[in-house]
């Protein structure tokens, strides 16, 4: 009778951890379906800067922030981007001034329905003598 109730609990702990494999697997493949509108649709626009500004979101005791730009163009947000190398955030913010003319090369999509905005990867400045 012991040995029944071993085997049980040795199957249960198998099938746990297949389902704890596969879980992850399909987590991984979420995070990497999800995460992929942020790199495709790359392109240049040119844009005119009407104003930008710091986001910040609050969740429990943990806040995020991201930069927007808001043109003539619609919204864009300047995140980092590890598929194109991309981890001057900041520099690329400080570049941008309200009321100059700038050509982004941007990725993604705009979904506003998600919040959703195309990331700006690179940053042209059109006038720089003004």
């Amino acid at each position: 009778m012991k040995k029944q109730k071993k085997s049980k609990l040795k199957n249960f702990g198998s099938n746990a951890l297949i389902t704890l494999i596969i879980a992850f697997v399909l987590f991984l493949i979420a995070s990497w379906v999800f995460s992929l509108p942020g790199y495709i649709n790359k392109h240049d626009v040119t844009v005119i800067v009407q104003d930008k500004n710091i986001k910040t979101i609050a969740s429990g005791k943990s806040t995020s922030s991201f930069y927007l730009v808001y043109t003539d163009k619609g919204t864009f947000k300047i995140t980092d981007q590890l598929f194109y190398g991309k981890f001057n955030s900041s520099d690329i913010y400080g570049q941008i001034d309200a009321h100059k003319t700038y050509v982004f090369t941007v990725s993604g999509l705009r979904i506003p329905i998600f919040s959703m905005y195309q990331n700006v990867v690179k940053v042209k400045k059109l006038n720089p003598g003004s």
